[in-house]
């Protein structure tokens, strides 16, 4: 007798939108979908999309709170309206084991407690955000359907085909929190690269903002903190991996061989263009907060080696022939010795390369000096693992997340679920305090033992919160773990303002 056991990962299912306005009667159903992937039986589109309203619709006879998550035994839903009638619903099939037996199936079981709804919150949250921050929302088109339609088709059908759940959510805690990473440098080299982005923007003066990143890292920002989040995940998720051939080919070049720069958005090409060609290129569009409201910019993304520069221009700007010659003619040798330089630095800091907690302000040049909260050396011993974000500028510190799938033990992966249960506790017992009229607290901590019988602690100051996952203490009280709790605080966080 043989028996196999087949563990399958959680898996995208479809993603949609719709606005029941749009089709209030049965003849006119089909027009309330405003999106829906993948393309299938429309018959089965408008079934799905009446199912959602039916929830939503019985819940509120139970609750003040809107229905939001769906749970069957094979998938898991979660929908949100995010502008008025307008509703995201994205499904995800549940992780699954099949038991076999001489090729014969004896057993199939479903592990949706290993689909967190929080986590999946936090990724049609984020969908939609950079839906709104590359098309202006759904306001932003009035009462225009078809424009909508349009926008939705574009932009989703782009984005969702790269929303991948097949990794079993070994990197599931950064889909949690949608942090951004920091690179630390030293004051005179971090002012090389402040001195660098303002003499671009003097240079040229139709630039609004500016982005500047590298390794993976965020250097400067001159835009908050929100839609510099966005703007780095579209970078690193979306841009540089379809051009990742390209790129790696030219990373091959020696750091020191002159100009290796090149658009990633705009003339991708070539820079000999007519000017009905320049005319016709797919700039992509940003819409940022502004004094007067929204402001529409074209986003300009130009790379070399290692480092990433983003420029936000005015819509209202007409691009020539001229200016892109002349911006690579800026860009190109300037970006590649920076780069370069930059390289040499983060090899010599390789081991500072961690989220630095900076005040709420992303843009304080504090963000280049070396970070006294947390010794790498300490973090990575054997004791215990470590998540710390600051929901101030969007900075995590994680020591669960292994280079590769290979690397991450089963006992990390279970750290990781229990963070994402005990974040959606805290965030309900703080909910539940601020229903029941009770003042807000400074600081809440959460203590639990884990099915492995190790320790989790969990403290949330303000807009911090801070994850320690203990090993090897099973047979410690929790006295015990309150006292390493005092100790890990002192020695790593000595400098930063966590009241007990």
């Amino acid at each position: 007798m043989t028996e196999v056991i087949e563990d399958h990962a959680s898996k995208f299912q479809r993603f949609f939108i719709f606005n029941s306005s749009w089709g209030p009667t049965e003849d006119t159903e089909n027009e309330k979908i405003v999106f829906f992937y993948p393309e299938d039986d429309v018959n089965l589109h408008s079934k799905l999309v009446g199912l959602i309203e039916a929830l939503i619709t019985f819940m509120t006879v139970f609750s003040e709170q809107p229905a939001n998550v769906q749970h069957n035994l094979k998938t898991k839903t979660i929908f949100r309206e995010f502008e008025p009638g307008f509703c995201m619903a994205l499904c995800v099939a549940v992780p699954y084991r099949v038991k076999s037996v001489n090729g014969e199936v004896k057993d199939t079981s479903y592990s949706s407690e290993k689909l967190h709804d929080n986590v999946l919150e936090a990724i049609l949250q984020r969908t939609y955000e950079l839906f709104k921050v590359f098309t202006g929302g759904f306001a932003h088109h009035s009462l225009d359907r078809e424009a909508i339609r349009s926008k939705c088709s574009t932009f989703f059908n782009r984005f969702v085909p790269n929303l991948n759940f097949s990794s079993n959510y070994l990197n599931f805690v950064n889909d949690l929190f949608g942090a951004v990473q920091f690179l630390t440098l030293e004051p005179l080299d971090f002012l090389h690269v402040q001195s660098f982005v303002n003499k671009v923007e003097n240079d040229f003066a139709c630039i609004d903002k500016s982005l500047f990143f590298h390794h993976g890292n965020i250097v400067w920002s001159g835009l908050q903190a929100k839609e510099t989040q966005l703007l780095y995940y579209y970078v690193y998720n979306t841009l540089l991996p379809s051009y990742s051939s390209k790129l790696s080919g030219a990373s091959k070049n020696s750091p020191f061989s002159g100009h290796q720069g090149k658009f990633l958005t705009g003339p991708t090409v070539s820079l000999k263009l007519t000017p009905d060609e320049v005319n016709s290129l797919r700039i992509p569009k940003v819409f940022i907060p502004h004094l007067d409201g929204i402001k529409e910019c074209h986003f300009l993304v130009y790379h070399a080696i290692q480092s990433t520069m983003c420029l936000l221009i005015p819509a209202e700007v007409d691009f020539t022939v001229d200016f892109f010659r002349r911006l690579d003619g800026h860009l190109g040798p300037k970006l590649t010795n920076m780069s370069a330089d930059l390289l040499d630095v983060f090899g010599r800091n390789s081991s500072d390369k961690i989220c630095s907690d900076t005040p709420p302000s992303i843009l304080s040049p504090s963000i280049c000096v070396n970070p006294v909260i947390m010794e790498t050396s300490k973090v990575t011993e054997d004791d215990f693992d470590l998540v710390y974000y600051n929901d101030a500028n969007k900075a995590m510190k994680n020591t669960t997340a292994k280079s590769g799938a290979s690397a991450s033990t089963k006992d990390d992966i279970e750290v990781q679920h229990c963070i994402a249960d005990v974040n959606e506790d805290i965030t309900e017992l703080i909910i539940n305090e601020q229903q029941t009229g009770h003042a807000a607290k400074m600081t809440t901590e959460l203590s639990i033992k884990m099915a492995n019988e190790e320790w989790l602690v969990a403290r949330k100051v303000d807009q911090r919160q801070m994850y320690l996952a203990f090993k090897h203490k099973a047979n410690y009280s929790l006295l015990d773990i309150t006292d390493e709790v005092d100790k890990v605080m002192a020695s790593e966080f000595k400098n930063i303002c966590l009241p007990p």
